[in-house]
């Protein structure tokens, strides 16, 4: 039956090991004064970036950097790798998605070369926002901060 069951909308690490941080943490306006949506940032280690929900690609940025992904109920996560990574046109990135592909929690949608954005003094943490055109808005977030995660951790659960 389950017609009036609520439709879960869960948020996983996009990274294989990493820590969550507040998005305050990046300390650079944009991200961290909220203007893109509400979010958490999670450091990474290794370089692999991996869809933290289950949904459509509905956005690739050309240069790599970032990703927006639906699900079916309506929520919009952008991931963004890096910040002020746009600069780089794409240089040390990879990309294994495009607009229209159905993914899964958990499958690698892109990777990034993580001596390339040290060499550049360039951020290389990972930041999900849940976009502000997202039919799912939290209310608050309620993220476990400085956690350990990996990439079938549960971050946010909505």
């Amino acid at each position: 039956m389950g017609l009036f069951l609520k439709r879960k909308n869960q948020i996983f690490s996009p990274v294989e090991n990493g820590i969550v941080k507040t998005l305050n943490s990046l300390n650079d306006g944009v991200f961290s004064g909220g203007m893109l949506g509400k979010g958490f940032v999670v450091q990474q280690n290794d370089g692999n970036i991996y869809s933290p929900i289950k949904g459509t690609i509905i956005s690739v940025f050309p240069t790599k950097h970032a990703y927006g992904i639906q699900n079916k109920n309506g929520l919009i996560v952008l991931v963004h790798i890096g910040i002020d990574t746009v600069s780089l046109n794409g240089e040390g990135f990879k990309s294994f998605v495009n607009i229209g592909d159905n993914v899964n929690q958990g499958d690698l949608i892109a990777s990034v070369d993580l001596d390339s954005l040290k060499k550049h003094q360039i951020i290389s943490d990972v930041i999900c926002i849940i976009t502000s055109d997202s039919k799912i808005q939290p209310q608050e977030l309620n993220i476990k901060i400085n956690k350990k995660v990996n990439k079938n951790d549960l971050i946010l659960d909505i």
